[in-house]
């Protein structure tokens, strides 16, 4: 989304990418004031603009002035702390949510990045196979100290696991499939700390039924 004739070939500007939540004052210098989605109106989702499809936000934002955009890219720099963007996390389905633990041990999701970011990353003509990724969830599982710790992608993040529930979606995977077991044959007494990636996390896709 960027105005029309706003910017020539070399002008330096910033991608807002789908998925963003802008703060007030950034959404209304943007003129995009009641424009974006979610209830609070601050939240960057893809549309079709004219019959093209627009994935986000060129700006130039006042607090970037006098940045040195150059630099910035070539050090993979991101801006949006200094413009007070974050990232829009779903919320949680009744499901899929329940009685949250600390859980320091826990092993977080592996955020992939958007290749968007990357558009050198391929050469013209060049054999790639793309694969999508359906709607669902990331359920993590982790076993430290011989006590189990699930999780959500989100609660994962902040090193938080659901308190075990018959009702929890994501405990009723688990269990289902012998995860603990399989992970206590894997783990053979050693502790997290003394365990590779592939020995300490596993990773359970669920479909979402609702």
């Amino acid at each position: 989304m960027v105005g029309k004739g706003q910017y020539r070939t070399g002008d330096w500007a910033i991608y807002i990418p789908e998925g963003s939540l802008l703060p007030d004052p950034l959404i209304d210098e943007l003129g995009l004031t009641g424009r974006l989605a979610g209830s609070k109106r601050n939240r960057v989702k893809a549309i079709r603009l004219r019959g093209e499809l627009s994935q986000g936000v060129v700006a130039s934002p006042r607090a970037l002035a006098g940045a040195d955009f150059a630099s910035a890219w070539a050090k993979d720099h991101n801006f949006a702390d200094e413009l007070g963007i974050t990232k829009w996390v779903p919320p949680v389905p009744v499901h899929l949510s329940g009685q949250t633990i600390a859980a320091p041990d826990l092993i977080p999701w592996i955020e992939i990045e958007d290749v968007k970011r990357y558009p050198d990353v391929f050469e013209a003509g060049e054999p790639v196979v793309a694969t999508e990724k359906i709607h669902g969830s990331a359920c993590l599982y982790t076993l430290a100290g011989g006590e189990s710790f699930v999780a959500s992608k989100g609660f994962g993040s902040r090193r938080l696991g659901i308190l075990r529930s018959d009702e929890n979606l994501y405990w009723r995977a688990i269990e289902a499939q012998g995860i603990p077991a399989v992970a206590a044959k894997l783990a053979r007494g050693r502790s997290v700390s003394q365990l590779g990636d592939g020995d300490a996390r596993l990773s359970v896709g669920l479909a979402d039924r609702g």
